[in-house]
């Protein structure tokens, strides 16, 4: 455990409403039974991973079908400059992690 660290509120709004969706994805959907949530923070970046061993799904074959949920985790990721992957595959769960740099691209 470290120390405690302001961040910015728009970050942190929008890091845990993305959390709160992939938790619900995870819990609805992929019916987990273990659930991980990660939140590391570096000197220029935050991190947020969530990972589950629920049903697991291909992402490829899903691409078209995308609920709104992970296009809002993208679009909220995207919105704050970050970096937004997901892995999964069928009957090995998902792997969500959201990077979000803490300084603005000009400096």
């Amino acid at each position: 455990m470290g120390r405690v660290q302001p961040v910015p509120p728009d970050i942190g709004m929008n890091l845990l409403r993305i959390g709160q969706e992939a938790i619900t994805n995870a819990l609805r959907y992929a019916q987990a039974q273990n659930l991980k949530v990660e939140l590391s923070l570096a000197t220029d970046m935050i991190t947020l991973r969530i990972e589950d061993k629920g049903k697991g799904f291909n992402p490829q074959l899903a691409n078209d079908r995308r609920g709104f949920g992970l296009v809002s985790m993208q679009q909220r990721c995207d919105r704050l400059g970050g970096q937004f992957a997901l892995h999964s595959q069928p009957e090995q769960g998902t792997c969500i992690i959201v990077q979000i740099p803490l300084t603005s691209p000009s400096s």
